[in-house]
């Protein structure tokens, strides 16, 4: 779900069927990121409104825990339970994240 009125009222997300794990977004709301049970991650640039795959592992046991990005969103870190790395992922390449070990 998301909310443009400071949660007075609420939408639902045009994804479903996804175990939600967390979620961030930049500081005018606008890009939001979302990790899933599933292995992937999700991006929204239009305030949650539509939603495309931005990354995956390929293995559906990669639970994402955490989602943390910057300001202006041209850095996204996100942690995972299962192999114990944390992701990168550049704005550039949205798509390619690099394991820090």
């Amino acid at each position: 779900f998301s909310s443009s009125n400071s949660g007075n009222s609420w939408t639902a997300a045009t994804i479903k069927g996804n175990t939600w794990q967390c979620i961030a977004t930049i500081s005018t709301g606008h890009i939001v990121y979302a990790g899933n049970g599933n292995g992937g991650i999700y991006i929204s640039s239009d305030f949650g409104v539509n939603w495309i795959l931005s990354f995956t592992t390929g293995q559906k046991s990669t639970h994402w825990q955490s989602i943390a990005i910057s300001d202006v969103g041209d850095y996204v870190y996100s942690v995972v339970d299962t192999n114990g790395y944390i992701y990168t992922l550049q704005s550039t390449a949205a798509n390619i994240a690099q394991p820090l070990p």
